[in-house]
C-alpha cells in the first residue's frame, strides 16, 4: 500500500464537495426543502452579501476548460487583425446610378417620397463598429473591471488561478486599447441582436463570444440555484491530481476534522447549527462555526493562532526570542488546522498538523519533534491539564498498539492515520469529558 496520500475521486465527491461548498447536494435533493431555505443556506455558506458566491462563479467562468482565460489570452489576440466587418449601408441618389440597386428599398423609398427618379444603392464599406464587436468590447470591459478581493494572493508563477486572473485582466485592458477596438462604440448592456448576430457569424471567434457572454450573464448577474448546482456538479472545484498531493492531504485532514466535529456536536445536542465560509488561498478566516446548547466550536485553516486568539493569547516564545536579535528572521508558525472548543466555562484548543509522508521516514520522525516544538512555542496557550494538545496526521501506517489502552489520549501529542475521522472523534470526545 502506498504510504503517501492519493487522490480518491469517490471520497472527493462524497466528503470534500459536501463540506467546502456543496452541502447543497443534500439540500436540493431533499424534496421537502423550500427554495428560500436553500438560498438561506447559500448566504450562511458565503458572506452576507453573497459576494463569495459571485466570486466562485467568476473564477469558474474564467478557468473552466475553453473558458474566458483561454479565449482572451490565447485565441483573441490571434484573431484581432481579422475582426473588421463589412456592413451594408444605404445611400439615396437621384441623378445617376453607380453600383448595385437595392430594388425593394428603392420601391419603398419612391412610394414614401413620391420621387420616382430616386434609387437606393448598396454601399459596401468596412466598418469595425458592428454589433458583434460592440458585444466583444462589452465583454472585455466587464472582465477588465473585475475587482480582485483584498484576500486574494498572487504568486507571480503564472500557474495559480490568481495569476491567471491577473493576466486575464491585463490582457483585456491591453486589447481595449488596440487600434481596432478603440473605434467600436461602447455599450452598458447587451442586446438579443448582438447575441444573434454573433451566433450566426461564420467566424468561430464570435460564436464562442456569444456563448461566453450568455454564461457570464447567468453566473454573475442572475446566479440561480440551478445554475449553481450545474456549476458544482461539473467537478470544477475538484483539485488537480498531478504532482504533489501535500495540499490535498491537508484538505483531507481538514474535512475529516470538520466531519468529526459535526458528529461530536450531534452526539451531544440536537440543536446543532453549522456555518461554513470558503477556504481561501494563503489561509482563510474562520472557515467553520458549529454551535449547540452545550458546545461552540471554531475552526481555522493555515492560520497563525494569533488570528483566532489574538497576539497576547498566542504569545509565541519563538517570536519573542527572535525579536531580541537582528540578522535573523522568522515568521509565526501556521498550524494546518486549529480548533477552538468552548464547553460552557472551559476552552479547549487543538492544533492538527498534516504530514503527507511515509510514517517510517526520517521526515516523519522530524515532524514529531517539530510538533513538540509547538508545545514550547505556545506553552501558555493551553490549559495545563488538557491532553492531547496536538494531533499529527499521517496518510497511513500509524496505529495505536492496543485499542483497549487509552493512555495514548493522555499524551500532549497524538498520532493518527488512515481513516482519521474516527480517531479525531475519539480525541474530541476525550477532551470534552476531561
Amino acid at each position: 500500500m502506498a504510504t503517501t496520500f492519493k487522490f480518491d475521486e469517490e471520497y472527493w465527491g462524497r466528503e470534500v464537495k459536501r463540506y467546502l461548498f456543496a452541502r447543497l447536494d443534500s439540500l436540493w435533493s431533499n424534496e421537502g426543502l423550500s427554495y428560500q431555505e436553500v438560498l438561506d443556506f447559500i448566504h450562511a455558506l458565503t458572506d452576507s452579501t453573497g459576494e463569495d458566491l459571485k466570486w466562485i462563479a467568476t473564477l469558474y467562468h474564467i478557468n473552466q476548460p475553453n473558458g474566458a482565460w483561454d479565449y482572451i489570452v490565447h485565441e483573441l489576440p490571434e484573431y484581432l487583425n481579422t475582426i473588421s466587418w463589412r456592413t451594408e449601408q444605404y445611400r439615396i441618389i437621384s441623378d445617376r446610378v453607380r453600383g448595385r440597386i437595392l430594388w425593394n428599398q428603392t420601391y419603398l423609398q419612391r412610394i414614401s417620397t413620391g420621387r420616382y427618379n430616386t434609387f437606393v444603392l448598396q454601399d459596401n464599406t468596412k466598418s469595425i463598429d458592428s454589433e458583434e464587436n460592440r458585444l466583444l468590447v462589452y465583454y472585455l470591459n466587464e472582465l477588465a473591471n473585475i475587482q480582485i478581493p483584498h484576500h486574494w494572493s498572487y504568486s507571480g508563477s503564472g500557474n495559480r488561478i490568481g495569476d491567471r486572473l491577473v493576466q486575464l485582466i491585463d490582457t483585456c485592458r491591453h486589447l481595449l486599447q488596440s487600434t481596432y477596438l478603440r473605434e467600436v462604440s461602447w455599450t452598458n448592456s447587451i442586446s438579443s441582436r448582438m447575441i444573434s448576430l454573433a451566433k450566426r457569424s461564420k467566424s468561430p471567434l464570435y460564436a464562442r463570444l456569444a456563448d461566453l457572454c450568455i454564461e457570464y450573464e447567468k453566473l454573475i448577474y442572475n446566479p440561480r440555484l440551478d445554475t449553481l448546482k450545474d456549476l458544482l456538479s461539473r467537478g470544477w472545484i475538484q483539485p488537480k491530481q498531478e504532482g504533489s498531493t501535500d495540499d490535498l492531504f491537508e484538505l483531507y485532514v481538514l474535512i475529516s476534522s470538520l466531519n468529526a466535529i459535526e458528529c461530536l456536536c450531534n452526539e451531544y445536542s440536537s440543536d446543532v447549527k453549522t456555518f461554513y465560509n470558503i477556504i481561501r488561498p494563503g489561509g482563510s478566516r474562520v472557515i467553520a462555526k458549529i454551535k449547540s446548547s452545550d458546545l461552540e466550536i471554531e475552526v481555522t485553516y493555515d492560520r497563525s493562532p494569533k488570528n483566532l486568539f489574538g497576539v497576547a493569547e498566542a504569545n509565541s516564545v519563538y517570536r519573542n526570542i527572535l525579536s531580541l536579535y537582528t540578522g535573523i528572521n522568522g515568521n509565526s508558525r501556521r498550524p494546518d488546522v486549529l480548533v477552538r472548543i468552548k464547553n460552557h466555562d472551559r476552552e479547549i484548543r487543538v492544533v492538527i498538523e498534516a504530514k503527507n509522508t511515509d510514517s517510517e521516514s526520517s521526515y516523519a520522525n522530524d515532524s514529531v519533534y517539530k510538533a513538540l516544538g509547538y508545545l514550547k512555542d505556545y506553552e501558555g496557550f493551553w490549559r495545563e491539564t488538557q491532553s492531547p494538545k496536538i494531533v499529527l496526521a499521517f496518510p497511513y501506517g500509524v496505529k495505536v498498539k492496543s485499542t483497549n489502552d487509552s493512555s495514548w489520549l493522555e499524551q500532549d501529542l497524538c498520532l493518527v492515520s488512515g481513516d482519521i475521522k474516527n480517531r479525531l472523534q475519539e480525541i474530541f470526545v476525550h477532551l470534552i469529558q476531561q
